[in-house]
């Protein structure tokens, strides 16, 4: 059993109490008769990983002095608090919860000696409330649904209107439009393509139709669905819209030539 257990997303403190087992008195064997770690002008570092061999850019948590790890009481007692806070723990994918993951503690002292100081398992445990402050209904993204706009017409083309299991926000349904020169069908067949790549939105998605589905099933009917929608849009393209300049350049004057009619075409 892991010595630590944390809950996802929670306000928690580490209690740590640093002891020398090559202090004064000390016996190796014995934790007990270790002394504390005088901690004056040291600085600490907390991290956890998903394995030892992971960089430390792969922490899944990092705390140093100052970020994180204060120093309680009198620096002579060894005792030092580590701060974690929702954010880091929030977000975490499923497969780091639940499971023992490994800390350690790294000090440097006073005369720049670096040294293992602590070690140990963590549990982070899945919570079931993910919304922490359900008094506050402004979501961290917008998100609306008027299918009179374009952006709700590319949301219930996309079958994306379900408020209580969002799949995209406002932002991202302004950008397949922008994307798409603010073509309905082209916007949604893109928004169908992208949750069809994501197995995320594609869990989603059968979550809010309540499909008895698997996923690669779903995904491939919404690669589908997009194709029709682009069929669509070019049946009801004009002309003008289906028509794009293309010019042969095989020399100095015909590159020449080519550039002197794009700036007409664009400016004259």
């Amino acid at each position: 059993m892991s010595d630590l257990v944390l809950k996802r997303g929670d306000d928690e403190t580490v209690q740590l109490l640093l002891t020398d087992p090559e202090g004064v008195g000390a016996d190796p064997d014995d934790p007990s008769t270790w002394p504390p770690i005088d901690l004056a002008g040291a600085t600490l570092w907390w991290y956890v990983k998903a394995s030892t061999t992971d960089s430390d850019a792969e922490a899944i948590i990092a705390k140093t002095t100052g970020t994180g790890i204060a120093v309680i009481g009198p620096t002579a007692d060894g005792r030092a608090d580590v701060t974690i806070v929702p954010a880091d723990t929030e977000t975490l994918p499923n497969w780091q919860l639940d499971t023992e993951l490994d800390w350690e503690v790294q000090l440097k002292d006073a005369a720049n000696k670096i040294r293992t100081v602590g070690e140990g398992t963590v549990t982070i445990e899945s919570d079931i409330v993910l919304t922490p402050n359900p008094l506050d209904p402004t979501p961290a993204t917008s998100w609306t649904y008027d299918p009179t706009t374009s952006a709700g017409q590319v949301r219930l083309l996309a079958q994306d209107f379900d408020v209580e299991e969002p799949i995209f926000s406002d932002a991202e349904i302004a950008a397949f439009l922008s994307l798409n020169s603010d073509d309905v069908r082209y916007a949604a067949a893109q928004a169908l393509e992208v949750i069809a790549a994501n197995e995320v939105y594609v869990q989603k998605r059968i979550k809010i139709l309540d499909l008895w589905t698997d996923g690669p099933r779903e995904a491939e009917q919404l690669m589908k669905l997009a194709a029709q929608y682009r069929e669509q849009a070019n049946a009801n393209a004009t002309v003008d819209e289906m028509f794009d300049w293309a010019e042969l350049v095989y020399n100095e004057f015909t590159w020449v030539e080519r550039v002197n009619n794009e700036f007409q075409r664009e400016f004259a």
